[in-house]
């Protein structure tokens, strides 16, 4: 008895039926039948144009970890991209959804 055949699947067609001679690997031998939660593509949007999502606690830009970040930004660049989503197609700015800290670092360094 295979292990996964009492798994249900969390996203049907994630995991085709392996058909006659294909093997029984866990993982998707075929284009997986799912929808994407986010674009693709990276876009560069003006910090001023960002609307943050939660305030930052007091006292928070002197902790030694917002100091990491801000050196690690200027010393490498923003490596991980900031999460972002337009709340109303029709207003301006973006609702930062992950990234306040980076954003931050990024006004401090100018």
């Amino acid at each position: 008895m295979n292990a996964l055949s009492t798994v249900k699947p969390l996203y049907p067609g994630a995991f085709p039926e392996t058909g006659a001679g294909e093997s029984d690997a866990p993982y998707p031998t075929a284009p997986l039948n799912l929808t994407l939660g986010f674009d693709l593509e990276t876009v560069q949007i003006p910090l001023e144009e960002l609307m943050p999502s939660k305030k930052v606690p007091d006292g928070m830009m002197t902790t030694r970890k917002f100091k990491q970040i801000v050196s690690s930004v200027q010393e490498i660049g923003l490596i991980e991209p900031l999460s972002v989503i337009k709340p109303d197609p029709d207003a301006a700015g973006f609702l930062l959804l992950d990234g306040n800290l980076r954003v931050l670092a990024l006004k401090e360094l100018g």
